[in-house]
């Protein structure tokens, strides 16, 4: 099934293939952002323009977009107010999951100026899981931590709940040692209360929907829904961390259903099994 679903997706993406052949002359994994390139599939799906809840690709094809990007999940793709204030870029789609060409354009001129064949940034940090106080305590005891980053509820490895008291601890360890706290990924803002309400709605329609599904083939699986996302993942429970996110994953099985629903016209997070649902994001796209 998953050869079958591998032909189909390189059939109809041969303008995205060629993308990612220049691509690879020039980033190190072959798009801007290296999760740009962990798409099922040979090569990521190169965007066009997007609108809405919905994208299209260089090849034409068209998706109903449940993975969006930052600014796309808060307010859908170039909408109307936003783009007239950013002008012509917008109404092309500026915030995706997916590369475009002008990133590829971006990494060949970042080579011809400066000699170098690949881009890419290293950070230096102390890593502290997810929920574990402890453990924050002994790395901020070093006083040597300039700022703790975090996200209020971990999403980027699969969504991990936050453990009752944590962010409150977060709060007082880190003013106890003088460092600051920088809170990221903070994407539940929207333009209204409505908008926010339904996009809270189609999310929780979608999150239903699946754990009917689950429940119906009696799978040992769990789906976690804040807000205006919501995620499935192949564990009974849901993780306490970055550790157990990563271990629950079940690689072939996720590139299956992504190329599945890709190749169906329905784009979810690459890189895990997020869905986000953003203010245009109509019932019939979530049936």
């Amino acid at each position: 099934m998953l050869e079958r679903e591998q032909q189909r997706f390189a059939a109809r993406h041969p303008r995205s293939a060629a993308l990612y052949a220049r691509g690879r002359e020039v980033y190190l994994y072959g798009t801007p952002l290296h999760w740009m390139q962990l798409w099922p599939g040979a090569h990521p799906v190169y965007m066009r323009d997007a609108q809405g809840a919905h994208l299209r690709d260089v090849d034409g094809n068209e998706f109903v977009d449940l993975c969006l990007g930052d600014t796309g999940s808060m307010f859908g793709h170039s909408h109307p107010a936003i783009a007239d204030a950013i002008a012509r870029q917008a109404h092309r789609g500026v915030t995706a999951m997916l590369p475009a060409e002008d990133g590829v354009w971006v990494g060949e001129e970042l080579s011809r100026r400066f000699g170098l064949p690949y881009w890419h940034h290293e950070r230096l940090v102390r890593l502290v899981e997810f929920n574990d106080i402890e453990a924050l305590e002994r790395e901020l005891a070093h006083g040597d931590v300039a700022c703790v980053i975090t996200e209020p509820m971990m999403t980027n490895i699969g969504m991990v709940p936050v453990a009752p008291g944590y962010h409150d601890a977060l709060r007082q360890i880190t003013r106890r040692h003088g460092t600051l706290l920088l809170i990221d990924e903070t994407h539940t803002i929207s333009m209204t209360d409505a908008n926010y309400a339904h996009m809270i709605e189609m999310a929780t329609r979608i999150a239903r929907s699946v754990e009917a599904d689950i429940a119906r083939h009696a799978l040992p699986w769990h789906v976690t829904q804040i807000g205006a996302r919501a995620e499935y993942m192949f564990m009974p429970l849901p993780p306490r961390n970055g550790s157990e996110a990563k271990a629950g994953r079940n690689g072939p099985l996720e590139a299956f259903i992504h190329l599945y629903l890709l190749n169906r016209g329905v784009l979810i997070t690459p890189f895990h099994n997020m869905m986000l649902a953003c203010p245009q994001l109509a019932s019939n796209d979530v049936e």
